[in-house]
């Protein structure tokens, strides 16, 4: 994989001259070659080091994206605009082009552009988030593939004078009917003059030869080899490293930077920074240490020592009573719940959490006379071109974002204050820094998951049904929109079940601390809320669970082969063991929909919960790596289990008690229980599998323990909520 890829250099042909087909999706769904496009000689492109390209500016009339490059030596390059963390995405999108190309897949190679500028699909966010990168990608990609191979036939038709129809491909080659062959690369140089079509045939889904089939993540031999760059690897040779501290509490400053220093021969320069200081020094563990023994003082508004945990959750369940905006009126839940004095209220809460990528947000600074280049991990290169933009007073095309390969993300990496402070000391130095943040203040100083109040109320009518729905929840926007914010009230306002009478508020508090996206945004809290409200209301009602929530879903046959698949592979009701009870979820969204049963003991005496086995069945669509969305699932469900668990930020006087795992734990590998996982096939478009799985596994362990011990658990992480409550 090639990463840190120029337009110019990937539009451009080889240095030996030869000729390539370059095919691309334009903003508005339009297939296109860039025969005729200036793409300028290739000198022009400004070379910082041997594998640091940097975009020579190519600006073409229209705006092209989703690019692929097939070259005479049979190459067929992929310019990948989405990060990859991890979830495969690297593979599955490169195997729709191919898919579409009929191309081998020894052939693919995949250039690492980021989403900023002419790579920007206007399909939503310019980030790589909410599991979307496959749905919003799938038809661009397809076009594209289809494309290339529509004008590889008509060259190949030409050159045998026989009608384009009479042409069969497959793995790079098209095909006379005689069995005469002629691969893609000896045909580019006629291909590259011919006009892809508007409308492009695109194969019927049970065509698919990759799709639907596990291939070998092209990805995966660079990470065992150590070929693959991730942020943390990109500093060049002659890079200085910086270390940074924050302010303890959210709006400290220092205040004695003048006044400190270093004997040690190593350091350049002690840096101040709006909120905390950072040491540059010739290694990072030089500026490190030395930046966590410096005797900086901060500052801080009273305010800032009045922000605690406690007062945040008194804080936030005061709000429930206070007016809120209406995300979700369905008939007239007041009617049924007036006079009624069976009418269930339960108060749920969940803490700020971190994200802990495994590898901490860093970012690498070169400024110069043609602007800024930064190399990072990031899933938003728009926003970080235009908050480096915004920094150093550059416009944006002098900011070259060169996107790598992230350690983990989980939403973290969306935001931009690492690209920042990294410019910042690099103004102030005057040469190429490397900052790194250590794993203390990748912790201290995260953009957080931010805590949320709920407040659920329902009442069961007569025939032992759900007649009436209310759900109120507290918190923060993610997005910064405020009250109208839609994700605070993801896994609320779209439940699948049907009730006649539903209300969903969202009540707006700005949280005191920096607030972000985390993996599976609304749902993390949300589904959490609702899935455990349902099975109290199931119990209410006396009716197993699973029949009460299938009971519910007559009108979403989907939904209800998803759940009954689980419950069967989970063996639903077996309680053969005694010691160990059953809980059971749903989460239904990004297009995908996903149940999960888990089996769960708590030893009498600790109160030690044990998760003993998780079984997830998954619709996604059509699936196109059936080891991505297993791994996605696997992966989603253990991220979620840990934070169900275990994960919790806490705040006294205005600053986070937290600073590595050994007081943040998180879920260890002697923890993880077995998890079977059902992969429902079905030939509907792609959903998302990056975020789904997280949402419903702290509500099924809830309703597992509620159902073997009696104890209902409405506040996580439950580990500590039941040895308090116990």
């Amino acid at each position: 994989m090639d990463n840190d890829v120029s337009r110019r250099r990937f539009l451009q042909t080889t240095a030996a001259g030869s000729v390539a087909l370059i095919v691309a999706c334009s903003d508005d769904g339009q297939v296109q070659s860039t025969a005729g496009l200036d793409a300028g000689p290739l000198d022009d492109v400004s070379v910082i080091d041997p594998d640091m390209q940097v975009d020579g500016g190519l600006r073409p009339n229209r705006t092209l994206q989703t690019w692929v490059r097939i070259d005479e030596d049979e190459g067929i390059h992929i310019a990948m605009h989405k990060a990859e963390m991890g979830q495969g995405i690297h593979t599955a999108l490169p195997l729709i082009v191919a898919e579409e190309l009929d191309a081998a897949i020894s052939q693919i190679k995949v250039l690492v552009v980021g989403e900023v500028g002419d790579y920007t699909l206007r399909t939503g966010l310019p980030i790589t988030s909410a599991s979307n990168s496959v749905s919003s990608s799938f038809e661009p990609f397809r076009k594209v593939g289809a494309s290339a191979k529509h004008v590889l036939k008509q060259a190949a038709a030409a050159r045998w004078n026989i009608d384009i129809e009479a042409i069969s491909t497959l793995n790079g080659a098209c095909y006379h009917p005689s069995g005469e062959r002629l691969t893609y690369g000896s045909l580019v140089e006629d291909a590259s003059v011919l006009q892809p079509p508007d409308e492009p045939q695109l194969k019927r889904f049970d065509e698919f030869r990759l799709i639907g089939h596990d291939q070998e993540r092209f990805i995966d031999g660079e990470i065992v080899d150590g070929r693959a760059v991730f942020g943390i690897d990109s500093a060049p040779d002659d890079a200085l490293y910086a270390a940074i501290r924050h302010a303890p509490t959210p709006n400290g400053v220092p205040i004695n930077v003048a006044a400190l220093g270093s004997d040690d021969p190593a350091v350049r320069a002690i840096v101040a920074l709006p909120n905390a200081i950072a040491v540059v020094a010739a290694s990072f563990w030089t500026a490190k240490t030395v930046v966590e023994t410096l005797p900086v003082e901060f500052s801080a508004p009273n305010s800032d020592q009045e922000i605690s945990s406690a007062a945040i959750e008194s804080e936030l369940f005061a709000g429930l009573s206070t007016e809120g905006n209406e995300v979700l009126v369905v008939g007239d839940v007041a009617s049924v719940f007036t006079g009624n004095d069976t009418v269930q209220t339960s108060d749920y809460f969940v803490p700020h959490l971190a994200h802990v990528p495994l590898e901490p947000v860093n970012a690498t600074v070169r400024l110069d006379e043609t602007g800024c280049d930064i190399w990072l991990p990031t899933q938003s290169p728009t926003y970080v071109q235009r908050a480096v933009a915004g920094t150093a007073g550059l416009d944006l095309v002098q900011v070259r974002v060169h996107a790598t390969l992230l350690g983990g993300g989980f939403g973290r990496k969306v935001d931009t204050d690492y690209a920042v402070a990294a410019v910042q000391i690099a103004q102030a130095v005057g040469e190429t820094v490397q900052l790194i943040w250590s794993r203390e203040e990748d912790i201290r100083k995260d953009r957080f998951r931010p805590a949320f109040s709920g407040r659920l109320s329902g009442v069961i009518d007569g025939d032992g049904n759900l007649a009436g729905f209310e759900a109120i929840n507290c918190g923060d926007s993610v997005l910064g929109f405020g009250a109208g914010d839609p994700l605070s009230a993801q896994g609320l306002n779209a439940l699948p079940y049907d009730i006649d009478n539903q209300r969903i508020v969202h009540v707006y508090k700005e949280s005191p601390i920096e607030s972000g996206f985390w993996r599976s945004i609304g749902h993390s809290q949300n589904t959490f809320f609702a899935e455990s409200f349902i099975d109290e209301m199931a119990f209410i009602a006396g009716r197993d669970p699973l029949e009460f929530r299938l009971g519910m879903l007559a009108d979403s046959p989907r939904v209800a082969e998803v759940l009954r698949r689980a419950a069967a592979l989970g063996q639903w009701g077996d309680g053969t063991d005694p010691s160990i009870g059953q809980g059971i979820a749903l989460c239904v969204d990004y297009g995908s929909v996903l149940a999960v049963v888990a089996d769960v003991s708590v030893d009498s005496e600790t109160k030690a919960i044990r998760v003993h086995k998780l079984s997830a069945a998954v619709d996604c669509g059509l699936v196109i790596q059936p080891t991505g969305v297993r791994a996605q699932v696997e992966g989603g469900l253990l991220f979620g289990m840990s934070a169900a668990l275990f994960e919790e930020i806490t705040l006294e006087s205005g600053s986070v008690q937290q600073s590595n795992f050994f007081d943040y734990p998180v879920l260890y590998g002697r923890d993880a229980p077995d998890i079977q996982v059902d992969i429902i096939a079905r030939q509907d478009p792609p959903g998302g599998m990056g975020e789904i799985a997280v949402g419903p596994v702290a509500p099924a362990i809830a309703n597992a323990i509620y159902r073997l011990t009696g104890t209902r658990l409405r506040r996580l992480p439950l580990q500590t909520t039941i040895r308090q409550d116990g």
